[in-house]
């Protein structure tokens, strides 16, 4: 009978040794996978600002474009303002003559 009870003994030993384990490999794991979501958590994280940062430049980009395609034709209509002045200037002489001739002294 103390053979019996001594096997009984190791079973009930080795039985909540290894519940003991499971536990704590099931604790490992949850723990595991809680730093496996943290980390992929992080990494949309950092991918989503990335996209956000990359949304901002083109955006910026597209902008500046506007900018230079309106300081272009801005610059197109004053050359041709100057242009067109240059081009009066040889009758102006003859509009002032016509100017005084007309006027009342």
């Amino acid at each position: 009978m103390a053979q019996e009870q001594l096997v009984s003994d190791l079973e009930k030993a080795l039985l909540e040794r290894a519940e003991k384990l499971a536990e704590e490999y099931h604790d490992r794991a949850q723990r595991a996978r809680q730093h496996i979501l943290e980390d992929a958590h992080e990494r949309l994280h950092i991918r989503e600002q990335n996209e956000v940062l990359a949304a901002e430049r083109l955006f910026r980009r597209q902008i500046q474009a506007s900018e230079l395609r309106l300081k272009s034709k801005l610059d197109k209509l004053r050359w041709q303002l100057i242009q067109s002045v240059v081009h009066e200037l040889p009758t102006l002489p003859a509009m002032e003559s016509e100017a005084k001739a007309g006027r009342p002294q």
